[in-house]
C-alpha cells in the first residue's frame, strides 16, 4: 500500500532592477536570486477546494494562515475545523533546500532561523481571530519594523426585526497583535463594507468602488486604469418571481457609465472560485473543474 501525502514548501527570491543609462536605448535588466526555502506544512495540504490558505509577507517576513476541515472520525471536536498561523523570518538567505531533503538529515546544519510564531487554535480564540466553520478572513497584513501582525475580516451581522435583503449588515474588523514576544491586541471596527471572502485570493481583490448598490452583493473586481474598463463579479440577494439568487458577471466601459451583464457562458467560466484578474484585453479566473480559463475581448 503507498500512501500518497502532498508536500508543500515555500520559495523566495532576491529580484532587483537594473536600469539602463539614459544614453542608451538598453531594456532595463532583471536578476533573479534564490534567497531561501521552507516546509509550509509538517505534512502537506491536500489538493481539494475544501482545504485554504492565506499568505503574505514582506522582506523580512513571511506569513501564513491555513483552514482545514477535521478528516479524523476520533476526536471529540470533529466538527470543528483544524486552523493553524505560523510566521517565518526570510530575512537570511541559505542553500538548504527542504524539498531535496524529505528526512531533514541535513536540517541542522543549515543556518536559516526557521518560524518564530505558531499560535495554537485556542491562542487564535483569545486573540478573537479564530475562524472555525465560516471564513470571513479577507486580508493579512505584516508590519516587520514593529511585528506586528494585522488580521482584517468581514463579517455579516444578524439583524433583528423585519428582514429586507437590500438592508445588509457587515461588520468590518481589524485585528493587531505582536508575533514575536508579548503584547496588546488592538481591535477596531470600520464602518466600510468590504468584499466578503469568496475562495482563496479574494484577499487580493480589489476594494469596491462607489455605493454599492442594494440589491447585489459585490464579490470581486478588477479594473484597467489607463482604459477606464471595468469587470465585477456580483451575486444578486433576492429571489422572486423574476429574479434568482445567482451570479453574476458584469462590465462596465467608463468610470461613470453603466454596467452590462456579461453572459451567463462567461460566469460559469470564470466566476466559479469567486476571483477574477485581467485588463480590457484578458479576463482570468476558474471554472469548476479548477481550471484556469483566459477569456479574449477583441
Amino acid at each position: 500500500m503507498v500512501d500518497k501525502v502532498h508536500r508543500h514548501f515555500a520559495s523566495c527570491y532576491d529580484v532587483t532592477l537594473a536600469q539602463p543609462s539614459t544614453t542608451t536605448s538598453a531594456a532595463a535588466q532583471v536578476s533573479v536570486k534564490f534567497r531561501s526555502e521552507w516546509r509550509v506544512h509538517f505534512l502537506g495540504l491536500p489538493l481539494t477546494s475544501r482545504d485554504y490558505f492565506f499568505s503574505t509577507h514582506t522582506a523580512k517576513h513571511y506569513a501564513l494562515y491555513y483552514w482545514q476541515p477535521n478528516r479524523s472520525l476520533w476526536t471529540g471536536d470533529e466538527d470543528q475545523p483544524i486552523e493553524a498561523l505560523f510566521v517565518w523570518d526570510i530575512s537570511s538567505s541559505s542553500d538548504y533546500r527542504p524539498s531535496d531533503d524529505p528526512t531533514n538529515i541535513h536540517a541542522r546544519r543549515t543556518n536559516e532561523k526557521g518560524h518564530l510564531s505558531g499560535p495554537s487554535m485556542r491562542e487564535l480564540e483569545w486573540l478573537g481571530i479564530r475562524q472555525h466553520a465560516s471564513i470571513s478572513l479577507t486580508r493579512i497584513e505584516i508590519d516587520s519594523a514593529n511585528e506586528v501582525l494585522m488580521w482584517r475580516e468581514n463579517r455579516f451581522a444578524n439583524q433583528y426585526g423585519y428582514f429586507d435583503p437590500a438592508e445588509r449588515c457587515w461588520e468590518s474588523t481589524s485585528t493587531s497583535f505582536k508575533f514575536v514576544g508579548a503584547g496588546a491586541v488592538l481591535r477596531r471596527t470600520a464602518d466600510v463594507e468590504l468584499v466578503s471572502y469568496r475562495g482563496h485570493c479574494s484577499m487580493d481583490s480589489t476594494e469596491v468602488t462607489g455605493e454599492i448598490e442594494g440589491w447585489f452583493l459585490p464579490v470581486c473586481e478588477v479594473g484597467d486604469d489607463q482604459s477606464q474598463v471595468k469587470f465585477g463579479l456580483i451575486e444578486t440577494c433576492f429571489t422572486g418571481l423574476v429574479v434568482e439568487n445567482r451570479l453574476l458577471a458584469r462590465l462596465r466601459l467608463e468610470e461613470d457609465g453603466e454596467w452590462m451583464n456579461l453572459q451567463d457562458d462567461i460566469v460559469k467560466e470564470v466566476g466559479c472560485m469567486g476571483r477574477i484578474a485581467g485588463d480590457e484585453r484578458w479576463l482570468i479566473g476558474q471554472n469548476n473543474k479548477l481550471q484556469l480559463v483566459v477569456a479574449r475581448f477583441q
